[in-house]
C-alpha cells in the first residue's frame, strides 16, 4: 500500500475508497496487513456482471478481451473460463489507472453552479395516496403546465426522479415576472373552469372575456379536448391533473415558496468517477462527446482536465442545470490559473 500512502497521507484514490467504506485514515493506518487484504478482495471480483464465458485459445479472443488482457498478462488466460474479473490483477490495475470505487457525489458537488436559480417543488403524494396515479397526473400536468404557461420560458417544469413530486426552476432575474404572471392566470381561472367543465358540462361559469381575446368559454373547452387527447380519453387522469396543476400554480405565485435551486437529476454521478473515465480514453485537449449527458457531470471533469466537451440531452431542464454547472466550473478554472 506505500504506492497510495505519503508521509503517513493517503493519496486521492485512497481517500475516495477509504470515504467510500466510512473508514477513517488514522483507522487504516492501524489496520493488519489481513485486515487490508480483506478489503482488497472485496472488490477483487468488481467486474463480475454474472456472465461466464470460456476462452477457447489465444487465437480465439475478441477485440474487447484483447485489450483487457494487455492490462495484465497477455498470454495467462487462455482456455480459461469465468467473469470478466478474471482479466484483470486488481493490483496491476489499481497501480494502473486507479481503484474502481468512488463515493456519491456531494451536494456541494450536485449543485455547483446553481446559485443563481431558484425551485419550487409540488409534493403530490400529500395529495394523492396512489403513487401510480400521482405519477400519471404528474406528467400530464406537466405538459398541462407548459400550455398554460406558455408565453414564459424563462420558467421550466419536470418531474423528480420519485414521479410524486413536480419541479419548477427559474433564474433569480425572472422571478418577479413569473410571479405577477402565475397571479394573473390564476384570476382569470381557467383552471378553475377547466376542472369544473369535468365535473359539470356546462361551462357557463367561464363567461369572462380573456385579457387577450377570446373568451374563457372557447379557451376552456379547447383546453378540455386537449387534455382528453393525450390522456386518451380518461376523464379521472385529466381532472386530476387539472387539480394538480391548480395547486402548482397557487405555489407558484407566492415568492416565499421558492427556495435555492438543487441539482433534481436522479443518478448523478461524482465528478472524480467522470475525470477517471476522461482521462483513460482522452488526453488534453481532446474533445470528448456524452450523447447521454444528463445534468452535465461528464462536461465539468472535462472542463476540469482541459478538454474540449460536446453533450447532447434531451430533457431541457438537465440541459440547464449542465449549462450552469459547467460554466461555473470553466470560471473557476480560470480563477486557479490566474492565481
Amino acid at each position: 500500500m506505500n504506492q497510495y500512502i505519503t508521509n503517513n497521507q493517503p493519496n486521492e484514490n485512497l481517500t475516495y475508497v477509504l470515504d467510500y467504506l466510512g473508514l477513517s485514515v488514522e483507522k487504516f493506518l492501524k489496520m493488519t496487513d489481513q485486515q487490508v487484504i480483506a478489503i482488497v478482495k472485496k472488490f477483487a471480483d468488481a467486474l463480475n456482471d454474472g456472465v461466464m464465458t470460456k476462452n477457447g485459445g489465444q487465437n480465439k479472443t475478441s477485440h474487447r478481451e484483447t485489450w483487457l488482457r494487455q492490462e495484465t498478462e497477455p498470454t495467462k488466460y487462455a482456455g480459461d473460463s469465468g467473469s470478466k474479473s478474471r482479466y484483470f490483477d486488481l493490483d496491476v490495475w489499481a497501480e494502473k489507472h486507479g481503484l474502481l470505487q468512488f463515493p456519491k457525489a456531494s451536494r456541494k458537488e450536485r449543485n455547483s453552479g446553481l446559485d443563481s436559480y431558484l425551485t419550487v417543488k409540488y409534493n403530490g403524494s400529500i395529495t394523492n395516496n396512489n403513487k401510480t396515479l400521482c405519477k400519471e397526473e404528474n406528467m400530464v400536468a406537466v405538459q398541462l403546465l407548459k400550455r398554460v404557461m406558455l408565453d414564459m420560458g424563462q420558467v421550466s417544469f419536470n418531474i423528480d426522479g420519485s414521479g410524486v413530486n413536480i419541479m419548477g426552476q427559474c433564474h433569480k432575474d425572472f422571478l418577479s415576472t413569473i410571479l405577477t404572471e402565475s397571479k394573473r392566470i390564476i384570476e382569470l381561472k381557467i383552471l378553475n373552469s377547466l376542472t369544473h367543465s369535468f365535473t359539470n358540462e356546462s361551462t357557463q361559469v367561464a363567461n369572462s372575456e380573456m385579457e387577450n381575446g377570446g373568451n374563457l368559454a372557447e379557451n376552456v373547452v379547447n383546453l378540455k379536448r386537449w387534455l382528453l387527447t393525450i390522456t386518451n380519453g380518461n376523464q379521472e387522469l385529466a381532472l386530476g391533473a387539472s387539480r394538480v396543476v391548480s395547486q402548482m400554480l397557487q405555489l407558484i405565485s407566492e415568492k416565499e415558496n421558492w427556495k435555492e435551486a438543487t441539482n433534481f437529476h436522479c443518478t448523478c454521478k461524482p465528478v472524480h468517477l467522470m475525470a477517471w473515465l476522461v482521462r483513460l480514453v482522452s488526453k488534453e485537449g481532446d474533445t470528448v462527446l456524452d450523447p447521454f449527458m444528463g445534468s452535465g457531470t461528464t462536461g465539468v471533469a472535462c472542463k476540469k482536465l482541459g478538454r474540449k466537451f460536446i453533450g447532447i440531452e434531451r430533457e431541457s431542464d438537465y440541459c440547464k442545470i449542465a449549462e450552469a454547472r459547467i460554466k461555473h466550473c470553466e470560471k473557476e478554472t480560470k480563477q486557479m490559473s490566474i492565481c
